[in-house]
């Protein structure tokens, strides 16, 4: 192409690619509702534009050259991009309704994915969303069976079956009733909690499996007195004293702030949660799960920080 011609327009470059196709002149006038020698001109005008032949004749046959054969699979390309573009355009225009059945945790619920849930149903109003509350395990578990489409949880060890597309990390806090006499501490190990009471979640979810590591790669067990799988009943018994907890800091944001609890860091460093957007391998996604993949992919940053 030579300095300051213009690009090949899209027309051009759909000429050339019909002709290219059909290998004929006359076949691809009739394809373009063009009159053959139209169709002859725009393609000089596309070889003068790049500089370039594009066609050799053989006989009454027409051959790519090497720069044609090139170009050809460029503009499959290219059309593809364009079929797909407004295939994804009339898809917008006509989502108007459909389920989305949507599985998580209960914490994530409640802490997480109310804005996710307003930004998709901005975007997408027409869209009913069927949410089921459980732990991670039980999520995945409804992923697999079919009872949900997709899922955001905490991190497991999954099925093979499943696709997991990591979506951001949660920090994990010890804390503490104000009461406690661990409250004095603003750090603490994880050795110096192995004889305290710890109060978490069932081990059906990730944020006990991330406890439970913890204290293993030290060759160290917690000393669990309570489990249940509702994260406020949780944070209820550590106020009243009865033990401590680790959770997500997002979880503990609100009674940290009331002075309810008190956040210790630990000394060996951050224990994170990761959580993921999981739906099942090898499965067609129903088009609003479709959607709200790709929208949690497109505004995942936007999304985190509302």
């Amino acid at each position: 192409m030579k300095n300051g011609d213009p690009f090949p327009n899209l027309n051009q470059l759909r000429y050339f690619y019909v002709v290219a196709r059909t290998k004929s002149y006359t076949k691809a006038a009739n394809e373009l509702f063009l009159t053959e020698p139209a169709v002859h001109m725009q393609l000089r005008s596309l070889e003068r534009s790049l500089s370039s032949k594009l066609f050799n004749r053989n006989g009454k046959e027409l051959k790519l050259t090497e720069s044609g054969k090139v170009l050809y699979d460029y503009a499959e390309k290219v059309f593809c991009l364009v079929q797909e573009a407004v295939c994804k355009i009339t898809l917008l225009e006509n989502l108007d309704t459909g389920s989305l059945r949507l599985g998580t945790t209960k914490a994530l619920a409640q802490h997480l994915l109310a804005p996710i849930i307003s930004s998709f149903l901005k975007r997408y109003p027409g869209i009913r969303i069927l949410l089921t509350e459980d732990e991670s395990r039980d999520v995945v578990d409804s992923v697999m069976n079919g009872r949900n489409d997709i899922a955001i949880v905490g991190r497991i060890p999954y099925p093979p079956l499943i696709n997991a597309i990591p979506f951001t990390e949660l920090e994990m806090l010890v804390a503490v009733s104000p009461r406690s006499k661990l409250s004095q501490n603003k750090c603490i190990s994880i050795h110096e909690l192995v004889d305290e009471p710890l109060i978490c979640s069932t081990t059906r979810a990730a944020s006990r499996l991330r406890i439970e590591e913890a204290f293993e790669e030290r060759g160290l067990k917690p000393r669990v007195i309570v489990e249940v799988e509702n994260v406020d009943l949780v944070k209820k018994l550590v106020k009243e004293g009865e033990g401590y907890c680790i959770l997500s800091g997002l979880w503990l944001k609100e009674e940290i702030q009331r002075g309810e609890l008190v956040p210790l860091h630990l000394k060996e460093g951050t224990i994170l949660i990761y959580v993921d957007v999981v739906y099942k391998r090898d499965e067609p996604l129903p088009i609003p799960a479709s959607e709200f993949l790709g929208f949690l992919k497109e505004r995942r940053e936007a999304i985190l920080n509302l």
